[in-house]
């Protein structure tokens, strides 16, 4: 993770700040004036122009320190003499003019991502570069799961899903996903009723797949298992653990990766993990960690929520906290790598920043 702090570095022999230090000092908003010994207000001096790499927490704190002629409350900012600046129990010095960037200082610089089959690209279809993404090795297992459950459901002892049958139910799904609308029966309809606003989808003769047969797949849909009969978001933690291996495989990303997080629509029954987050645009499914490739764009990590107790025992929890860990989860196969992640809102804490 990249970091810039513009004018600041430790004074010599001093120690860097701990991460989850509990005696950190919040620093107060600049649209406060500052305090003198006598508590009365102060005017400030006009604010020393930025330079191009000032954003945010870090510009707004090295500006606060750079107006301070002084700062007489210890709980304050600190202590200072003008030229140098003790927090806690690290020394500062102010106005060197130097710009601290991890990632320059060790030699990265920023590079693309690369596509396995990039040599071969304009000769694929965009199905076969769609597949070259998909764990196609759980295909035959999925078929063979929806089939059983189809005959034990009574569809006949002829009920068979094909590998065909398959991708046609989930290109339908792709679609809904694409074209929203408000029933799952209006993407079957073939004729408008009087008032209607109508877009004629008409899938059955696009896939071969009819409403009935289609709410028959819905119902069969079953994902492999590990057989971890305690968990029940077992089948949706192998898809995922086998989505993100083959993803892997096939692309390497950027310099630069994001992380941020998505909902996808569930109206279903008895999913685990299922979230109700008002806010978002999809306020009702299920919730994805994810990590996009910031050259293309292309996600190439996700980890779905399995709720509050199960996340409890995830990889660096009980190291670094829930949200901090979930960053590092998502990076995981490029720490150490000298990529510059940005993370939403929602996973930025000194906590996040000193584990990146």
């Amino acid at each position: 993770m990249q970091s810039l702090a513009r004018d600041l570095e430790p004074a010599q022999g001093a120690s860097a700040p701990v991460a989850g230090d509990a005696t950190a000092t919040t620093v107060p908003n600049n649209t406060s004036a500052p305090s003198t010994k006598k508590g009365r207000p102060r005017k400030r001096r006009n604010p020393p122009p930025r330079s191009e790499h000032d954003h945010g927490a870090d510009a707004d704190l090295v500006d606060d320190l750079e107006q301070e002629e002084h700062v007489a409350d210890p709980t304050d900012l600190g202590v200072g003499n003008g030229s140098k600046m003790k927090f806690h129990s690290t020394e500062w010095k102010l106005n060197t003019g130097r710009v601290i960037c991890p990632r320059l200082s060790k030699g990265y610089r920023d590079f693309e991502a690369v596509y396995s089959k990039q040599d071969v690209l304009e000769n694929l279809s965009f199905f076969e570069v769609f597949l070259s993404f998909y764990p196609t090795g759980e295909v035959d297992e999925i078929c063979t799961r929806m089939t059983k459950r189809g005959v034990d459901a009574g569809y006949g002892k002829s009920w068979t899903v094909t590998r065909g049958l398959f991708w046609r139910f989930h290109g339908i799904i792709y679609y809904m996903l694409c074209h929203p609308e408000s029933n799952r029966e209006r993407y079957f309809k073939t004729t408008a009723t009087e008032g209607d606003v109508f877009v004629e989808h008409n899938l059955e003769a696009k896939y071969h797949i009819g409403e009935a047969l289609f709410k028959k797949l819905m119902y069969c849909f079953e994902l492999p298992t590990d057989n971890v009969e305690s968990d029940p978001f077992d089948p949706v933690r192998r898809f995922q653990r086998k989505w993100n291996q083959q993803v892997e495989s096939v692309i390497t990303p950027g310099s630069g990766l994001v992380v941020d997080e998505s909902m996808a629509r569930w109206l279903g029954v008895g999913m685990p993990g299922l979230m109700v987050v008002l806010r978002k645009p999809t306020p009702v499914g299920r919730e994805a960690h994810t990590t996009a490739d910031n050259s293309t764009k292309i996600i190439v990590r996700v980890e779905f929520y399995a709720g509050k107790e199960r996340m409890k025992f995830a990889e660096f929890v009980t190291e670094y906290g829930a949200n901090p860990a979930t960053f590092l989860r998502l990076t995981k196969p490029w720490h150490g790598t000298g990529r510059e992640v940005t993370l939403d809102s929602g996973f930025a804490s000194v906590t996040a920043a000193m584990a990146g």
